[in-house]
């Protein structure tokens, strides 16, 4: 699975971790994180199938992909189904699911 991203002021990264995928094995076990969020923020995560849609030779490659996508100053689903070809196959081989969360300021 592609990591989630993390977005602040315009800058994208990954969150680090590892681990199995969330409900793939009953017995699984993880270990909690804690990320503090700052006023404005994008998180995004994308399921697998992504991947097979996504240009690039390698993970290396497609995760470079993600990451420019997630830079992008219009992070929209409408976005990701363009710039990502989410649209390039009428039966996707998997599943594809893209979550954008966002928080776009607090008021006082």
């Amino acid at each position: 699975y592609p990591l989630p991203v993390f977005i602040t002021d315009n800058h994208a990264g990954f969150i680090t971790g590892h681990g199995l995928p969330v409900g793939l094995f009953d017995d699984a076990a993880y270990t909690a994180e804690q990320l503090v969020l700052p006023p404005r923020f994008s998180l995004v995560m994308f399921s697998d199938g992504l991947l097979e849609t996504v240009d690039g030779e390698n993970l290396d490659d497609k995760e470079r992909v993600l990451l420019k996508f997630c830079s992008r100053p219009d992070i929209s689903i409408a976005a990701a189904s363009a710039c990502l070809h989410l649209d390039r196959a009428a039966q996707p081989p998997d599943d594809i699911t893209v979550l954008i969360l966002e928080r776009k300021g607090c008021h006082a």
